[in-house]
């Protein structure tokens, strides 16, 4: 994957965070310190792609409308259920970051992960053995 292909796809990732953070947001409600965290922690790693690839030279993927839930949100559980499953696709994208030939790119890259593998864990109250690979 090049640096370029790495950022659109984490681009696009973060896009889907910023919504799903939305739904649990909405789900546990605006006093609720880790989605609003989580939240702006998306918005901010989404901002900081679309910087990248404007440096880059290249025109940031848009997000979709609407993306689609891996679960469906009926009560605070699912709320964070999905909570822990946006991290651990994050994760996931942020390897390819941390892969890397670029050193800033793959500090972003560990940085990111490493901030993820704890929300996720926070989250699901299981420490994932491998943070962003899926197994």
């Amino acid at each position: 994957m090049t640096e370029v292909d790495a950022w659109q796809a984490t681009l696009e990732q973060e896009h889907a965070a910023v919504y799903g953070y939305g739904l649990v947001g909405g789900k546990l409600g605006p006093d609720s310190v880790p989605a609003r965290t989580g939240l702006e922690l998306h918005r901010a790693r989404r901002d900081r792609c679309v910087q990248e690839l404007i440096a880059l030279s290249q025109t940031p993927v848009a997000s979709e409308p609407a993306y689609r839930p891996v679960t469906r949100i009926g009560n605070a559980d699912d709320a964070k259920a999905l909570a822990a499953s946006i991290e651990q696709n994050c994760s996931a994208q942020y390897i390819e970051l941390a892969a890397q030939a670029d050193i800033e790119t793959r500090e972003f890259g560990t940085q990111w992960l490493r901030i993820s593998a704890v929300q996720q864990t926070q989250w699901s109250n299981i420490i994932p053995a491998l943070p962003g690979l899926q197994l």
